[in-house]
């Protein structure tokens, strides 16, 4: 089960990857015609030709509260990472500046389809 969400800690507006698990494609569908969650993407769980199950997990971005109204539906889900969190530490990997100085320096480009009068290809 889920870790419990703190709406008073410094990370309660983030958004976090939450996997949610039905047992059915019709409980699936309810949850998310009721709830209007931010869906990232559907996997079916593997069955073998025996299995009449056709369990379905729901992979969402949801903040606290939202994982909140999870715990209190009582339904299985995983509280994966916080993907805020993981965003804020790669921002510190981006640049400070202009690095083409106010238009002065042209960017330089490695995609083969940009025009060059030197290749012959207008």
């Amino acid at each position: 089960m889920a870790k419990k969400a703190d709406s008073k800690s410094k990370d309660s507006g983030d958004f976090f990857k939450v996997m949610v698990h039905f047992k059915d494609h019709r409980s699936a569908r309810e949850f998310i015609e009721t709830y209007g969650f931010f869906l990232v993407h559907m996997h079916r769980l593997e069955k073998s030709s025996s299995e009449k199950s056709e369990a379905v997990t729901l992979e969402y971005f949801l903040t606290k509260a939202e994982i909140n109204t999870v715990n209190k539906l009582g339904l299985e889900h995983e509280v994966q990472e916080n993907m805020s969190k993981i965003g804020r530490l790669r921002q510190k990997e981006v640049g400070k500046g202009d690095r083409f100085k106010g238009g002065k320096i042209a960017p330089k480009s490695k995609n083969l389809s940009t025009r060059d009068d030197k290749r012959g290809d207008q």
